[in-house]
């Protein structure tokens, strides 16, 4: 839950500039920034056959950025391959987004990942390198 404070602080003091903000803000920046977002990096929780897992909002953010030409690359190791053939994603507690009292006929869900297609992907940055999305698939 805190990665992304974490995150930038580490950038922010190895001297990278950061913007810091909720996910869902980022379309709102782009418009507001236009050419001063000139890539986006996301974290690695698992990397899969089909795409790249991480905190829910990287799907959403990446198809954004592909949309609007912001080349998207992710971090992490390579000990994140994961050859499983299903995955289930983590379901945190609704109520961190709003009280079941509050919507008592609706079903919560607060799902905590989401798998990001290869084709949103412009490269994976691990410690083989700067590898393309079918550079990795070559490792599975």
């Amino acid at each position: 839950m805190m990665q992304g404070k974490i995150t930038a602080r580490e950038l922010t003091e190895a001297g990278v500039p950061v913007v810091y903000t909720d996910d869902m803000a980022f379309g709102h920046l782009w418009q507001m920034h236009k050419r001063k977002i000139n890539i986006v990096l996301m974290g690695i929780d698992s990397i899969r056959k089909d795409g790249i897992v991480n905190k829910v909002g990287s799907y959403p953010i990446a198809v954004f950025a592909k949309e609007n030409r912001i080349p998207v690359y992710f971090v992490g190791e390579l000990m994140k391959i994961d050859r499983r053939k299903k995955i289930e994603i983590e379901e945190r507690n609704p109520e961190e987004i709003i009280k079941q009292i509050e919507l008592p006929k609706a079903k919560l869900e607060n799902p905590s990942f989401d798998s990001t297609p290869y084709k949103y992907i412009d490269k994976i940055i691990c410690e083989k390198g700067i590898l393309t999305p079918r550079q990795l698939l070559k490792l599975f």
